[in-house]
């Protein structure tokens, strides 16, 4: 019985040991790949990519509204019913994503979504009826209080 609760063991501090030296350098360049691969994947389909900054463990960009058309499209592919015309209201808008890789240890990928620039219509209705609020709004967006986490 000691013997297998020794090798139990040694098989345990084997798995730890190459968990948290080469395993986990491994799942990181996999997830970045997919990461990288999605985000290429988009970029088709009216969404662009700007600023991207990529470390060792984590990467920031932002993620840009631009073709209204292909948006509403890419949405509709993906199950969720969007009309051209509702997507022309996104149009501007731009997301800052910051992705974490393995940042703890029962979470492989975390994403923090927040909006850094408002849809293009949004601004200009609210420049006109309340500058005040778009001031206020824009505050807001610097502060990152619309973040959204997602692990």
């Amino acid at each position: 019985m000691k013997k297998l609760g020794l090798g139990l063991l040694i098989v345990i501090i084997a798995g730890a040991i190459y968990y948290f030296t080469s395993g986990s350098a491994q799942i990181t360049a996999e997830l970045k790949q997919q990461v990288d691969n999605e985000l290429t994947s988009i970029q088709n389909k009216g969404f662009s990519v700007q600023n991207r900054d990529i470390k060792e463990e984590s990467e920031h960009f932002i993620l840009s509204f631009d073709n209204p058309k292909e948006i509403a499209n890419f949405f509709t592919q993906q199950g969720i019913q969007m009309y051209p015309e509702d997507a022309e209201f996104l149009k501007g808008l731009q997301l800052g994503v910051d992705v974490h890789y393995l940042p703890d240890t029962y979470t492989s990928v975390a994403f923090d979504l927040y909006p850094v620039t408002l849809p293009q219509m949004l601004i200009e209705s609210m420049k006109e009826e309340d500058p005040a609020g778009l001031t206020k709004l824009d505050s807001l967006l610097d502060k990152k209080t619309f973040l959204m986490h997602l692990a």
